[in-house]
């Protein structure tokens, strides 16, 4: 599928969230939206983990415990989420959403993607209602655990234990998901399906109203 312009994307959308486990193909699908829509920036998350190498400096705001703490206490962040344990007990990584990041995106005229932790999607949902703006919630789904696992792998300066951490209980946090009733579609990804497949699908929903959420 090629564009030799820009994607319209429908006005009923202010925002996309992009949800579904380690490793199953949320970076991609970004890629995939941003080849659709040029204009379509990523809302940064904000974290206390490492960088994991190159390319991440779009996804992530990187903080120190301190500057991460303060900007909590300030109330900055409209939700926190707890990550993986870091080596030698040290404590979880944590995440954050800075509010006047998502604050910005919604008023852009071109809707902006974020990740989004299956468990916050009600907050998002409840942010965007209070200030009468919709969101596409989409979820992507693996149907195959080896496939994520090496998908995780593959990343760089992963330890062999994290990956063991991510991909315990795969599918039944993914059934959780799909049967939640929060989403508006459910992106599969498959090692064969090519981008311009992916863009294929993706277009349906981001050129009509969105769908009511449903159980898949």
């Amino acid at each position: 599928m090629e564009h030799s312009e820009s994607l319209v994307i429908h006005s009923d959308i202010h925002l996309i969230s992009v949800s579904g486990n380690s490793g199953t193909g949320k970076n991609f699908l970004v890629k995939a939206l941003q080849g659709l829509s040029p204009g379509t920036a990523l809302i940064k998350s904000c974290t206390t983990r490492e960088s994991r190498g190159p390319g991440q400096d779009e996804e992530y705001e990187f903080l120190t415990d301190r500057e991460f703490n303060t900007l909590l206490f300030n109330g900055h962040f409209l939700w926190s989420v707890q990550g993986q344990r870091r080596p030698q007990n040290a404590g979880h990584d944590r995440y954050a959403t800075r509010r006047v990041d998502l604050e910005r995106a919604i008023l852009q005229e071109v809707p902006s993607i974020m990740h989004l932790v299956h468990d916050k999607v009600p907050d998002l949902e409840k942010f965007m209602q209070e200030r009468d703006k919709r969101v596409l919630k989409l979820l992507v789904v693996c149907d195959c655990k080896e496939t994520v696992r090496q998908r995780i792998i593959n990343r760089s300066n992963i330890p062999s234990e994290e990956v063991e951490d991510r991909v315990a209980g795969f599918y039944q946090n993914q059934l959780r998901y799909r049967q939640s009733g929060l989403y508006n579609g459910v992106i599969v990804s498959s090692n064969d399906k090519t981008i311009e497949q992916l863009q294929e699908e993706l277009a349906q929903y981001l050129t009509n109203p969105i769908p009511e959420p449903q159980k898949f």
